[in-house]
């Protein structure tokens, strides 16, 4: 008798191999993947056309580079081969695949689709019956690939034609209950059928049942009104009308359980767990759920735009993500997925990047194509595969004003906001407890920015791993706080939802209850721990499927005779320690290269050959202990927790040893591509130089290049620890002398991103570039050298030790002219007039501020920000401003302004944006224009906040609180003065210091908070004398003698502060600051009586001033001269 293939597609994937005469045939084991299992089928199904590979790889893995899915099809037929009862059933050549034609095998489809379409009369009934027989359920229960949905559409309308048909066929025959049993199977495919709720009011009626019948049409009316908003046909009501006058014909009743029972009977199908579709249900998750509905609805209503799940390791914040996600999939929403990394891919953005590149390019495309380059430019940062073009060169954007990391940002946000113009959107973020500082930049970014959106972002994390200072704590506090974000802390199982959850996996209903007791005592409810105990009591032998439902002895696992692991490690270890060597050998290989991994890599690091590759990954798979990724990787354990525990389980040498496997491999794999990957293949040298020393100088080449992309994305934070890693093992004990080179290049890269994350005045921003500095003296590295003295000229400035930036600044300048390096020049002249302008040497400043200008080319020195930090046409703007106006040129000080405005559009960094807005906030109050100034330092403050620039946002801070007294606000706008004050005094800075005090001295004399004031003034006075920051003493002193005035002190005491102000103004020529002391001068003599020579020393200050007069102070100085006249 021959032997033959069976395939069963309707309801579960299966195949038999027996004799079909004899119906004696064994199963055989699937595929170890779904992608394989699917894959089967379709060429099951297409049998009579050639497949070509490039059109299984896209169909199969289009969301996969080429190579990777050229890989994963190669993977998924050796996977097929090995299930199939011989080799020669695929026929795989270089360009396509088909199943051999001259292999005969049964299709239930093909067998189906003949019944189905039979059309011989005598026949016909019978044929239907049988076909609706083989209709075990949808095509390929359990898979969504786009094939299978569609194949599945066609079939399920082919079975309700058949069940139709039979229904017509049996009622002509008189066969009620049949008639019956189909009405109601059609019914439970599609409920709007109203020939089949006909049909099944007839069999009730004429089974006696009349009852049933009117039921029946209650169900009916009742599906119409909710589904259609109508009401049943004129046929129907006729139907019931006759029912409920007795006008139908019926006959005595028949006992009908039995036909109800076999048409509504539904159980669901009870799986091996370790089978590749034995999905866990979800139980005891019903308020969970409501919340992440509730959440859904704000969200699509313009409200709450981020969800964060926390919850231990476990307890099925994946699970319960991915049950909402896949509802609102089915409702249309677009789903993206990102995840973290805890170590291996510890990338800037890496979860939306991920999340964007697995979009499908269709839809990607027909997005961009709504957006202006810019947009797409940004978003391919992130993922560049994403666009099967190279973007165009982007340009500027007229309206944005965001710098690198802000117009990224806003790039992707407006993707994003894009994509929700065809479907809502449901951004999913696993693990955020992993996310860099940079990626919950992003994330809080679009929180804001896609509040308004039908979007929402979903983001799972362990509150363990985040102590109360975690960057996500705060970020989720402040979202909570504006009404963006609500949390749900997720709790283990109850007994009650065990219970449930084992009755239904096992099909045992409640005789399982006592392995439930036992589950639920062993693992305390933590649903991962407890599928891994009963993957682990299957593996053993304890517990079996037999006819679709669990067997064991219940008894003897409740009583604890049989031992179970006595933790989740222990639990996993022994699943693992169950596997061959070989499959244990490999598995330890993937888990030291990642959570996610691809099948080349793991190949090339383990170096035991693609058979034997091939075979430990079927095992893995088969185990479910890794599964096929969703995108990107090839394949991923199937949590982290497995990752975890083998690779915690490697002796230390071992260990190490297959880092420096694994990244050896990795780099050839990669080979030039490697940079991208930069970081991952630091990681594995770094572990790997303990064992190897001859590995240090790859793991230091990769942390540079890393710190440096980071950086390139403005992510400073991580640029820093790369660095600092660097150092860590340049500074080692085994480190060797030869090293110096790479010590100063380190920490040459260290020193940029250090001082825009801590600023220019902080200690570590010191210690950074006097390390650094010293590093290069001894290396004779000239332009490293510039560099440092540029940076601790900037460092003393701002701290207030003028003598030692102003000789810094010195040496810099001389090498600058020497070198003719119009770079270092325009740092030169910037770093000479800083403490020049300091120590009130107007003049000689002012000099270098127009030398700078006069050097600038926005050409030559578009990217100039990006190495020193900020762009030098602000710099000389800003201080410029400030210069003019001291010297008595308010109309000048306006004009550089103005120009400094104008530049502000055309400006695409952070930094050098938040500076010219502050120094633009300083300019309008020195004119005492408080609105301009409002709206200039809540720009800053902006940029500040979403770039992480604490020292501009202070000063910004302490500008406000003056512009919302001048308006008003007056405890508003102090308690923001010292505020502003507070923080920037406390990040290191002695510069403009005394000019802040001083604005706080004069609102507070303002609202009449004299001893506040009196004590800002001595804390200016402190600043000054141990700092030099003298520019501004005037300004202090005559601010006393208006606070002294207020108190009633005596008025020789204030009049010597005024003329102490006079003085000092005018050895510094600052004028603006002289006119100021005359006119308070003037008002007390005036108040003495003393009119005349008010008036002439008020005059010949005044009579300076050629140009200026509608300003503020020319113009108070003026109206009092007028009342002295």
């Amino acid at each position: 008798m021959a032997l033959e293939l069976q395939v069963r597609c309707l309801g579960r994937l299966s195949l038999h191999w027996g004799e079909a005469a004899e119906g004696v045939a064994r199963e055989l084991s699937l595929p170890a993947t779904l992608k394989a299992q699917s894959l089967l089928a379709y060429l099951m199904v297409q049998r009579d056309r050639p497949q070509s590979r490039d059109h299984l790889a896209e169909l199969f893995w289009g969301d996969r580079p080429e190579h990777n899915a050229r890989r994963s099809l190669a993977t998924a037929l050796w996977q097929i081969r090995r299930c199939l009862p011989g080799d020669d059933f695929i026929v795989a050549g270089a360009a396509d695949v088909r199943l051999n034609p001259r292999r005969a095998f049964w299709l239930d489809v093909t067998e189906f689709e003949r019944l189905a379409r039979t059309r011989t009369p005598l026949a016909h009934v019978s044929a239907l019956q049988q076909a609706v027989a083989l209709y075990r359920g949808g095509f390929l229960d359990g898979f969504y690939d786009d094939w299978v949905l569609s194949e599945r559409y066609r079939l399920e309308s082919l079975y309700c034609d058949a069940l139709a048909g039979l229904m017509a066929g049996r009622e002509a025959l008189g066969e009620h209950e049949a008639v019956l049993a189909a009405a109601l199977r059609l019914l439970d495919q599609d409920p709007l059928r109203e020939d089949a709720h006909r049909a099944a009011m007839r069999a009730y009626c004429r089974l006696g049942q009349r009852h049933s019948a009117l039921v029946q049409y209650g169900r009916c009316q009742q599906t119409l009104r909710a589904e259609l908003g109508v009401e049943p046909m004129a046929e129907t009501l006729a139907l019931r009308q006759a029912i409920v006058e007795g006008r139908f014909e019926s006959q005595p009743g028949a006992a009908i359980a039995s036909v109800l029972a076999a048409s509504l009977q539904h159980r669901e199908t009870v799986r091996h767990p370790l089978d590749a579709l034995a999905d866990v249900p979800l139980v005891g998750r019903e308020q969970d759920l409501a919340f992440l509905a509730d959440g859904w609805l704000a969200a699509l209503s313009g409200g709450c735009s981020l969800l964060l799940i926390s919850g231990e390791a476990g307890v099925g914040k994946t699970r319960l993500v991915q049950a909402f996600a896949d509802g609102q999939r089915w409702q249309g929403a677009r789903v993206l997925t990102g995840r973290c990394y805890e170590f291996e891919r510890l990338l800037p953005y890496q979860p939306v990047a991920e999340a964007l590149q697995a979009l499908p390019s269709a839809v990607a495309e027909a997005a961009a194509a709504a957006l202006p380059a810019w947009v797409i430019a940004q978003v391919s940062r992130l993922a560049p595969d994403l666009f099967p073009q190279e973007p165009a060169s982007p340009g500027k954007d007229p309206g944005q004003q965001g710098g690198e990391q802000e117009r990224l940002f806003e790039g992707v946000s407006r993707f994003l906001a894009q994509l929700t113009s065809q479907e809502p959107l449901l951004l999913v973020l696993e693990d955020l407890h992993w996310a860099t500082d940079s990626t919950l930049q992003l994330l809080h970014h679009l929180a804001r920015t896609l509040a308004h959106q039908p979007a929402l972002i979903v983001s799972t994390l362990r509150p363990e791993a985040i102590p109360p200072a975690h960057p996500l704590a705060t970020l989720g506090r402040r979202l909570e706080r504006d009404g963006l974000a609500r949390r749900l802390q997720l709790s283990r199982l109850s007994a009650a939802a065990v219970a449930a959850l084992i009755g239904r996996l096992s099909g045992a209903g409640e005789a399982a209850g006592p392995l439930a007791e036992r589950l639920y005592r062993e693992t305390e409810g933590n649903p991962f721990y407890l599928i891994q105990t009963v993957k682990a009591l299957f593996e053993a032998g304890a517990i079996r499927v037999e006819a679709g439902v669990w067997q064991a002895d219940y008894a003897t696992l409740s009583r604890g005779r049989l031992p179970l692991p006595a933790g989740l490690g222990e639990t996993i270890a022994a699943r693992v320690g169950r596997l061959s060597e070989n499959t244990q050998d490999a598995v330890r290989v993937a888990a030291v290269a990642g959570r996610e991994f691809d099948f080349d890599l793991l190949k090339e690091a383990w170096g035991k050959g693609e058979e034997a590759t091939l075979t430990a990954l079927d095992d893995l798979l088969r185990q479910r202990l890794v599964a096929e990724a969703a995108a990107g990787a090839d394949y991923a354990f199937t949590h982290h927790k497995i990752q975890e525990v083998v690779y915690e389980g490697l002796p230390r040498h071992r260990r190490l040893y297959l880092h420096g496997q694994v990244g050896l491999a990795l780099e050839r794999w990669l080979g030039a591509e490697a940079g991208p990957r930069a970081a991952e293949l630091a990681l594995h040298f770094e572990q790997a130089r303990q064992l190897d020393a001859g590995l240090t100088d790859k793991a230091l080449t990769y942390l540079l290049q890393a710190g440096r992309q980071a950086e390139r994305q403005s992510a400073n934070l991580e640029a820093i620890a790369y660095f600092r890693r660097g150092l860590d093992i340049v500074h080692s004990p085994t480190a060797m002398p030869h090293r110096l080179q790479q010590e100063v290049e380190l920490q040459m890269a260290l020193t940029v991103p250090t001082t825009v994350v801590f600023g220019y005045a902080s200690p570590e921003t010191r210690d950074v570039y006097d390390r650094a500095l010293a590093l290069c003296r001894k290396a004779g590295q000239t332009p490293g050298l510039f560099t440092c003295l540029l940076g601790l000229s900037r460092y003393h400035g701002v701290v207030g030790n003028y003598d030692t930036s102003l000789k810094l600044a010195e040496e810099l300048l001389a090498g600058a002219a020497a070198a003719q390096d119009t770079a270092l020049l325009l740092e030169a002249y910037r770093s000479m007039g800083g403490p020049l302008l300091g120590t009130g040497r107007l003049r000689e400043a002012q000099a270098f501020w127009k030398r700078g200008l006069a050097t600038y080319d926005p050409t030559q020195h578009e990217r100039h920000a990006y190495s020193f930090g900020h762009d030098p046409a602000v710099a000389f703007h800003s201080y410029l401003i400030l210069t003019l106006w001291l010297l008595g040129y308010p109309d000048q000080a306006l004009v550089q302004s103005q120009c400094l405005r104008d530049l502000i559009p055309l400006f695409s960094h952070p930094t050098s944006l938040a500076y010219a807005h502050c120094f633009l906030a300083v300019s309008d109050c020195l004119r005492g224009d408080a609105r301009d100034a409002r709206y200039d330092t809540e720009e800053a403050i902006r940029l500040g906040q979403s770039y992480g620039l604490p020292s501009w946002v202070a000063m910004a801070t302490a500008l406000r609180g003056w512009a919302l007294v001048e308006q008003g606000q007056t405890a508003e706008g102090l308690a923001q003065l010292r505020e502003g004050i507070t923080v920037w005094r406390a990040r290191g800075f002695a510069h403009l210091a005394p000019l802040f005090l001083a604005m706080q001295a004069d609102s507070c004399l303002k609202a009449r908070q004299l001893e506040e004031g009196v004590a800002a003034l001595m804390a200016a006075r402190d600043i000054v004398q141990n700092s030099g920051e003298t520019c501004w003493m005037a300004e202090v002193d005559r601010l006393q003698g208006e606070l002294w005035r207020a108190e009633g002190r005596d008025e020789s005491e204030v009049e010597t502060c005024f003329r102490q102000a006079l003085e000092t103004a005018r050895q510094q020529e600052a004028r603006m600051l002289e006119l100021r002391a005359a006119v308070s001068l003037a008002r007390l003599w005036q108040s003495q009586g003393k009119q005349q020579a008010a008036q002439q020393m008020l005059a010949e200050v005044y009579d300076q001033f050629d140009e200026g007069f509608d300003s503020h102070d020319l113009q108070a100085a003026g109206a009092l001269l007028r009342t002295l006249s």
